[in-house]
């Protein structure tokens, strides 16, 4: 029982409320909505990004039920933003890796150019999350660091 505890304790820690992602900071959350959505949030800006809870109204109060419409919708729109540039992260460092195991060292890359590198790697499918310019980037960061590496070497 003490260990069944201690899992609900740790897993309530990792799990956050909706009001928790308002104090996210990545991209702009107003951009994730539409423009509908958009003239709602900023009409209770204020009010819904200072928000720690959300308050508990009920429909047949419209002036608070929008408001909590409001914060509800900003809130969504930070979670949104926070996952999707977890999930970016998650590919970049997925293709470093998928770069770091491919092409660990430069001798390796000696010759390699970026359209036949790109075809090795597209074979796997962590590269369709990633924008062609920002592979084509990676890689030529990749190889510079190698290129570092092997210089600092000798």
């Amino acid at each position: 029982a003490g260990a069944d505890a201690a899992e609900v304790e740790a897993a309530e820690a990792r799990v956050l409320c909706l009001t928790d992602f308002l104090a996210f900071e990545g991209a702009d959350r107003m951009e994730a909505l539409d423009e509908e959505l958009r003239d709602l949030v900023a009409r209770h800006y204020t009010a819904a990004a200072a928000l720690t809870e959300l308050p508990s109204v009920a429909p047949s109060d419209a002036a608070q039920w929008e408001q909590f419409l409001a914060c509800a919708v900003l809130g969504c729109a930070a979670l949104t933003s926070c996952l999707k540039e977890r999930i970016d992260l998650w590919f970049v460092d997925a293709f470093l890796e998928l770069l770091e195991a491919t092409y660990p060292t430069s001798a390796l890359l000696e010759g390699v150019h970026w359209a036949e590198a790109e075809e090795v790697l597209r074979r796997h499918q962590v590269t369709g999350g990633l924008d062609p310019r920002e592979r084509k980037r990676l890689f030529g960061e990749h190889c510079e660091r190698l290129r570092q590496r092997a210089g600092g070497a000798r």
